[in-house]
């Protein structure tokens, strides 16, 4: 277990000095050394994750997990339900929207010792990942061809004759040869090594870093290092390395958001972070493929040609989702999803005009605007001026009885469909 993890909301602000409750009720107050260590990651963080004040981190729009030295802290989600301090509720819900949106599985750890409720999310992370690598080891690792160049004793190979004859004048008896090698020392398993020597240094106790140990120790040290977190982007996966997704695509959120190596000492900062309004529509977007029925096509993303300037590239416009019948061209429905709280109950002028394009683009009669329920909320529905087009709102309700219940979220998405 970890020594302590603080649970905050999307856009609150920690102060240095400033005591909090952990997930256990141990007060624990943020100190400036964890103030430092959060500003240096601020700072070189290609995303704007978090905002730095006069001692003070706010919070953006980006929720999950940060360790910072030995504290823990999660990012929840919260709109402005009536749940505005009980931070257990969105701690279930963000599990269960990464779960859906990322299909990681994050509610089923493949420890059944390990307490979801009273986890941090990092924990279920680490323990879903770890079952992929050890099912991954258990398999056997996937061996591969790489190039080699090196001075041999023997041929193989082809002979890179500049560089022989800088390194062989005087040693008759050795060749400098560019050949294959079929082994282990491949980019995907470099990449699982990577991932769990960053765990490594992460504040995992008990079980978990015992299990964490045990798939370092069995992971082959001959397997070399990532050699660059760009890497991750040329990786192209065979049909021997296909078993390697999921464990991949955890590996690829561990990598690409740990703090830089800066001098010795700093306190590290790994961050497991996601763009709430990216997590959002791509939550939504899986329980509409799961509410739609055999009907009706989802399709999350679709882009059509929008502008083309003269001698330029085409610009493309693509709304969130497209409801489609599988003998239409044209959608049914298009729907944009907004994590946000429209002011009033109404949506904002400007995602009118969106949705307005869309509509007039798409040629369809209707387009939603899909927010997440928030108290004083009701659905509505209105019609563009001479356009003879509509655009309504719905809101979608992740809890049911003050608990997080993706079923009831569908539900609600299979009645909007129905309506279709």
């Amino acid at each position: 277990m970890f020594r302590t993890t603080i649970r905050v909301f999307e856009y609150e602000r920690l102060v240095v000095g400033q005591t909090r409750r952990d997930v256990n009720g141990t007060s624990v107050t943020f100190g400036p050394s964890q103030f430092d260590a959060l500003t240096k990651f601020a700072e070189s963080s290609r995303d704007r994750v978090l905002e730095v004040g006069h001692r003070s981190i706010r919070f953006t729009q980006h929720v999950g997990y940060l360790q910072v030295g030995d504290l823990g802290i999660e990012v929840l989600p919260k709109t402005d339900r009536h749940v505005p301090t009980d931070t257990a509720p969105w701690h279930d819900a963000l599990l269960g929207m990464l779960s859906e949106a990322y299909s990681l599985r994050l509610l089923h750890p493949t420890n059944a010792n390990l307490d979801v409720q009273r986890s941090s999310l990092l924990e279920v992370y680490v323990a879903r990942f770890l079952g992929y690598v050890e099912q991954l080891l258990h398999q056997g690792l996937a061996k591969g061809y790489r190039k080699v160049q090196e001075n041999r004793t023997s041929f193989r190979g082809r002979l890179l004759v500049a560089e022989n004859l800088r390194r062989n004048l005087v040693q008759a008896q050795r060749v400098f040869v560019d050949h294959q090698v079929y082994d282990l020392d491949v980019l995907v398993n470099q990449v699982l090594r990577a991932a769990l020597g960053e765990l490594a240094r992460t504040g995992i106790r008990g079980a978990l870093r015992n299990r964490l140990e045990r798939a370092r120790r069995a992971v082959p040290e001959s397997i070399g290092p990532l050699p660059s977190v760009d890497a991750l982007d040329r990786l192209v996966l065979t049909r021997n390395t296909e078993r390697y997704r999921d464990a991949l695509e955890m590996a690829r959120m561990i990598l690409l958001h740990r703090s830089p190596r800066l001098k010795q000492g700093d306190t590290h900062v790994l961050a497991l972070l996601f763009n709430m309004n990216d997590l959002w529509e791509r939550y939504v977007a899986r329980l509409l493929q799961r509410a739609a029925g055999p009907t009706l096509r989802v399709v999350a993303q679709d882009r059509r040609p929008f502008w083309r300037p003269d001698g330029g590239k085409v610009r493309q416009v693509k709304p969130d989702i497209a409801i489609r019948r599988p003998e239409r061209k044209d959608p049914v429905l298009i729907a944009d999803t907004k994590w946000k709280v429209p002011r009033r109950g109404r949506p904002a002028i400007s995602d009118l005009k969106q949705m307005f394009v869309y509509n007039e683009l798409y040629e369809c009669s209707r387009s939603l605007l899909l927010y997440p329920a928030a108290n004083g909320c009701v659905a509505s529905s209105g019609m563009f001026e001479t356009a003879g087009r509509y655009c309504g709102t719905r809101f979608l309700d992740l809890f049911e009885g003050g608990k997080y219940n993706r079923a009831f979220a569908i539900e609600q998405l299979r009645k909007l469909v129905a309506e279709l």
